[in-house]
């Protein structure tokens, strides 16, 4: 699933980077899913065209500033493999808690920083995958889990705040 080359490559730059999105939502309890393999670094040396000289060339689309995705970069395969390079505290965090899965051989956004990375992105479908981690969550710890994301939202942009409120009041939470 996880391209061998592209972690060996990533590895060997000493690239901080961890598994996010769909396949890093499966790991955390979450349905299946079958979309592309995502990839988190906040190390923006990875744009640079002389970091993939010797490798293939991945497509590079810039991000959208204000949800902190700086670029995304794409390699297109079954799956394709994206290395979103981002900025901001919960990308700088997902980064820097995620933990190694043996079987994926990377390592994994924690169930917190995954939270906190969706928030930032924003959107209908990132609210669905926080409601969704959520229940997973709850379903393999057998009772209430809800992420302390309130730690974070100082850190957070009005708008992540905004999506995390509503959160809450679709979980039950008190408001």
């Amino acid at each position: 699933m996880v391209d061998r080359p592209l972690v060996a490559r990533l590895d060997a730059a000493r690239v901080s980077f961890c598994l996010v999105g769909d396949h890093a939502l499966v790991v955390h309890g979450c349905a299946r899913r079958a979309g592309a393999v995502e990839l988190l670094t906040v190390d923006p040396d990875v744009l640079r065209p002389l970091f993939w000289e010797s490798e293939p060339a991945p497509v590079t689309e810039l991000g959208d500033e204000s949800r902190h995705v700086v670029a995304r970069l794409r390699w297109d395969g079954t799956p394709a493999q994206i290395l979103v390079v981002g900025r901001g505290h919960a990308m700088v965090y997902a980064t820097s808690t995620a933990r190694f899965d043996d079987d994926l051989g990377v390592r994994v956004a924690t169930p917190l920083g995954l939270v906190l990375t969706l928030l930032d992105l924003g959107g209908p479908d990132s609210r669905a995958d926080v409601l969704d981690l959520v229940r997973a969550r709850e379903a393999r710890l057998g009772n209430r889990w809800r992420p302390a994301v309130q730690e974070h939202l100082a850190d957070m942009s009005p708008q992540a705040r905004a999506a995390w409120h509503q959160i809450e009041l679709d979980l039950g939470a008190p408001t």
